[in-house]
């Protein structure tokens, strides 16, 4: 069953403002009970996977693929994340920094040519870890524990889920389809209103989504599986962001 996507691309404001509710039109998909259960979950597992080994660690990746526009990964991609957080954790994998996710996108939205919002930045990425930990503060657990403190260290682990949240938002979520200097903008005006006025209700307008040409649309919605092009188009990524294979 391929993943409800437009489910979850309200996830990220809802975290971000978590400080003021959020009234969504009629037209929104997402309602605020089902993303905030997703953070949940990705803190619950982040707990255990900084506490256990491979099977912990396998449940936070596999959560995060299913929930994402990395649905049709095949199992080897998730086998990589999981070997390489296990190589990380006995200094056999280098950390992941903010800049090596931003080089993978960069790289990708280039080679295959996609709109200017499927670029990042490293003010774009930093912020969106620092959301996501609003959500899930666990996550930071798994990272950073043996490179000094640097905040832009992250886990393989860490940095999968830090990549496959972004890219889904970019795909299926307005609000992430401009520049991304202008999105940054935005979300720290965004966040600064909700710790000013806590409580606070907004009608915010439903952005027009980007339509994915078909080509897209039909390599998501293949079932999960190593041969496919989604899985290969991964690899090559994670190779991009400098996760051991």
């Amino acid at each position: 069953m391929r993943a409800n996507l437009p489910a979850l691309a309200g996830c990220l404001a809802l975290v971000a403002l978590s400080a003021a509710p959020v009234t969504v039109s009629a037209q929104s998909p997402p309602s605020p009970g089902q993303p905030r259960s997703v953070f949940l979950q990705y803190d619950d597992l982040a707990k255990a996977a900084a506490r256990g080994g491979e099977k912990e660690i396998d449940a936070l990746v596999d959560s995060y693929l299913m929930h994402s526009i990395a649905f049709p990964a095949g199992p080897s991609i998730r086998r990589r994340l999981v070997n390489a957080e296990l190589a990380y954790r006995t200094k056999k994998q280098r950390p992941i920094g903010d800049g090596d996710v931003v080089k993978a996108m960069n790289v990708a939205a280039k080679k295959y040519m996609a709109p200017s919002f499927m670029r990042t930045t490293d003010a774009q990425v930093g912020l969106v870890k620092q959301v996501l930990e609003r959500g899930a503060p666990a996550l930071d657990t798994l990272s950073c524990e043996n490179e000094g403190g640097d905040p832009n260290a992250m886990s393989p682990a860490y940095a999968g889920l830090l990549l496959t949240f972004l890219a889904t938002q970019k795909f299926v979520n307005g609000n992430y389809q401009i520049e991304p200097d202008v999105w940054v903008l935005r979300t720290r005006s965004q966040m600064r209103g909700a710790e000013l006025f806590p409580g606070k209700v907004r009608v915010r307008e439903q952005p027009t989504r980007w339509r994915m040409p078909g080509a897209v649309d039909r390599m998501l919605a293949e079932p999960p599986a190593d041969t496919n092009m989604f899985t290969r188009l991964m690899h090559g990524i994670l190779d991009d962001m400098g996760v051991a294979r």
